[in-house]
């Protein structure tokens, strides 16, 4: 398949490199997911522990530390790297383009007495060690980037490549580890990097005497980039005005010349694609007008991304449909059962199509309960979408009267340590209205989200260096979960995720409903 650049992230990048928020963090996390690697080869050679050698592998690894895609490149034991290919081919989730998973690296794996040992030797990432150097690398590349070999074709892949940077800092060595899909193009790029000289390498950074690191070149000029996300969001309109999408997903769209859709894919916020047959079935019939400019294959691809408020569609939900529920939603018992997030296809007329679980609560037989009552139920339609049918989320966490109690009073605990803990002239004054936090048992933060007025996600450098420094109290012993999701509403306080209503202010920017009943 030929993919488009993402083109509301790089519109404007040539080279990508990926810049961990906190090198330290992202280091650990990096760590722990090769741990896991190692775990599992360990495993798979334990009817093998005769194998030994050594075997060098490209990583291409998720925003979640999750494997999206390896490639052995050179191996001294044929037997080895075929049994470890297949523990990593095992390992692999559902498949992202290049653009989305933005992590790369390359790994020699070692193995003696069946026991494998991964050192990183080439990156696209910084680390505490070498954040100067890398820096320097990524200035020399963005001062030269107007040189840099480029085409004026939409559909090519990135270009993935490794540098050999010698201790005088010239580059005697290029690897392609991913085409861009043009071979013309390729040969370009490694001669052009081949001619680069840069800074000096450190001693202490180079290994047998080379720095290697790992650059993702996107092949369109910009002038192309620019024509094609004009196009893009004329294309987003378009299908908007064919079918209604809520639902805050990154939807990627592969479209033949003639503007008819070739192929269609929903992302999950944890980076695996949904299968909903009846959904992506629907969102094929979708139609745009044709992209006027070059393309080399049969198709290209316009992401949609969907951040607009959708508070009347929620309205609609809250009014119509979320009182049909109220007495047929299983209750929850336990925090160890998650909430249930599900994707629904419904006509104007109030009936439902289809229903896809895009996470399950871990109790299949709640699962069943729950898509049951949503789908044998009868609402109301809504006669105010602009489209036939559309496409919404919602999140329905049924917990019964105890368990909403202990969670309350956890939740006024976050909430009191982090509006302790903003910036020193207030919460009165920040552009974030509510924060969405994944907590975990320990009390440390697994990750959040910061919403403005509008309900509109957005980054505040202010706020977000004040909860690196967050940590919550441990989970009390009432509470038997791994992790909480807990909403903090700067300006109310009082406002909890989990009341008895809906959570009307929160979905309108997260595109979740949340649904709390009796």
């Amino acid at each position: 398949m030929l993919f488009m650049k993402k083109f509301f992230i790089v519109l404007f990048l040539m080279i990508t490199f990926c810049m961990p928020v906190c090198a330290d963090a992202f280091t650990n996390e990096n760590n722990k997911m090769l741990a896991r690697f190692e775990q599992s080869i360990n495993k798979d050679l334990q009817n093998n522990k005769q194998l030994a050698g050594q075997v060098e592998i490209y990583f291409n690894t998720k925003p979640n530390f999750k494997l999206n895609s390896h490639k052995i490149i050179s191996y001294d034991n044929r037997e080895l790297a075929e049994t470890i290919d297949k523990t990593l081919k095992n390992l692999e989730t559902s498949y992202i383009t290049t653009e989305l998973a933005s992590i790369h690296y390359i790994a020699m794996i070692t193995v003696q007495n069946g026991k494998a040992k991964t050192d990183i030797v080439s990156k696209n990432y910084y680390t505490p060690k070498d954040i100067k150097y890398f820096n320097k690398i990524r200035s020399h590349v963005s001062k030269i980037k107007s040189s840099i070999p480029k085409e004026d074709y939409i559909d090519m892949d990135l270009a993935v490549i490794e540098l050999n940077i010698s201790s005088i800092g010239k580059v005697t060595g290029i690897r392609l580890i991913k085409s861009s899909g043009d071979k013309s193009y390729d040969d370009k790029l490694c001669n052009y990097f081949l001619a680069q000289t840069f800074d000096i390498p450190p001693t202490d950074l180079l290994k047998n005497d080379y720095y290697r690191i790992i650059l993702t070149i996107n092949p369109t000029s910009d002038e192309t980039l620019q024509t094609h996300n004009i196009y893009s969001k004329q294309a987003a309109e378009e299908i908007k005005r064919q079918i209604g999408i809520y639902i805050n997903k990154t939807l990627e769209f592969d479209f033949y010349k003639t503007g008819s859709v070739k192929d269609v894919k929903i992302y999950n916020n944890d980076y695996n694609t949904i299968n909903s047959p009846a959904i992506l079935t629907e969102l094929k019939k979708v139609k745009v007008t044709p992209y006027t400019g070059q393309i080399k294959g049969d198709a290209y691809t316009v992401f949609l991304s969907n951040k607009n408020s959708y508070r009347n569609v929620y309205r609609y939900y809250n009014k119509k449909i979320a009182p049909s529920l109220t007495n047929s939603i299983p209750e929850i018992n336990s925090f160890e059962l998650k909430p249930i997030k599900c994707l629904i296809l419904m006509k104007k007329n109030g009936s439902i199509e289809d229903i896809a679980i895009t996470q399950s609560s871990g109790s299949q037989q709640i699962d069943d309960d729950t898509v049951s009552a949503i789908k044998y139920n009868s609402y109301e339609g809504y006669e105010a979408s602009p489209t036939e049918k559309f496409i919404f989320e919602i999140e329905l966490y049924n917990l019964n009267k105890y368990l909403r109690e202990y969670y309350t009073k956890y939740s006024r605990t976050v909430a009191s340590y982090t509006i302790g803990n903003m910036p020193k002239y207030g919460a009165k004054y920040t552009r974030t209205s509510k924060i969405y936090f994944q907590i975990k048992n320990d009390g440390k933060i697994k990750s959040y989200q910061l919403f403005d007025y509008k309900g509109e996600l957005i980054t505040e450098k202010e706020v977000d260096d004040c909860i690196k420094r967050l940590t919550f109290p441990k989970f009390p012993k009432n509470i038997d979960a791994e992790e909480l999701n807990v909403l903090v509403d700067l300006y109310d306080p009082s406002n909890k995720l989990f009341s008895n209503i809906l959570m009307d202010s929160l979905s309108v920017g997260s595109a979740v409903l949340y649904m709390i009943l009796r």
